[in-house]
């Protein structure tokens, strides 16, 4: 895939992620609980994620603050050009008491234009920031789906209740997230490097003037 020159607008975005989305689409009927599927039709409510009986117990919640649910194309949609003045953010709220010791491995599936950002924060039952940046800039200039990896440190965080990820700049989309229970102090194994691309088995094709699209 050539490296964007220009920033790109939704339509683009959402055509490229369009190979990843479909899959989760597909996905979604897997009833995977360990993984939020943003914007599929069958999970969501409103702002909520709503989750399925797989769902391990530690998962309370999982919901949006800004930004937009694209149910056509299953995801959760920043433009570029955010305007509001509170960042737009995933959150999954977790039950402490069943996750007690224990860290958690954090797998994001993205697309982004350049210079976008996406933070991982871990914050208490109200809202307020217990541990900031904690994975650095999951978004690593790829111009293509990814799938970024990062640990959690839950276990010297034991207020935290929420992690949230939250956009700072550039357009972005998230597809699904997925959270894995690991020991205490675990790293993630990036020796093969942080973030892998995600190797489409479908294609985009437009249809109806190009206002929805399908896999093939």
């Amino acid at each position: 895939m050539k490296r964007l020159t220009r920033r790109p607008c939704i339509a683009a975005l959402l055509a490229i992620v369009l190979a990843v989305s479909g899959r989760a689409t597909a996905r979604e009927h897997r009833n995977d609980g360990d993984t939020v599927y943003w914007g599929a039709p069958r999970y969501t409510v409103g702002d909520h994620y709503v989750l399925p009986p797989g769902a391990p117990q530690w998962i309370e919640a999982a919901f949006k603050q800004g930004g937009h649910f694209t149910t056509n194309i299953p995801a959760w949609y920043v433009p570029a050009a955010q305007a509001d003045e509170t960042p737009a953010c995933l959150y999954v709220m977790l039950d402490r008491k069943k996750l007690r010791e224990a860290d958690l491995c954090l797998e994001v599936e993205l697309y982004s234009s350049p210079r976008a950002s996406l933070m991982v924060d871990l914050a208490d039952a109200d809202f307020e920031t217990v541990a900031a940046n904690v994975a650095g800039n999951l978004v690593l200039d790829h111009n293509e789906p990814i799938r970024v990896a990062a640990s959690l440190p839950l276990a010297e965080n034991r207020s935290a209740t929420f992690i949230r990820l939250r956009h700072e700049s550039g357009g972005l989309i998230v597809t699904e997230t997925t959270l894995l229970r690991i020991p205490v102090g675990a790293a993630v194994d990036t020796s093969s490097g942080p973030a892998f691309s995600v190797r489409p088995n479908a294609t985009a094709t437009p249809q109806h003037g190009g206002s929805s699209w399908h896999a093939t």
